[in-house]
């Protein structure tokens, strides 16, 4: 894996995709209970 080095500018949008792929994770979870 390639290591990225996060700007200050992108961890808003490394938190949203970290977000994202919790809820498409619970909501999967959830429907498939």
């Amino acid at each position: 894996m390639e290591k990225k080095i996060i700007k200050q500018g992108d961890i808003k949008y490394y938190i949203l995709e970290i977000m994202i792929f919790v809820l498409a994770s619970l909501l999967t979870w959830f429907i498939s209970r």
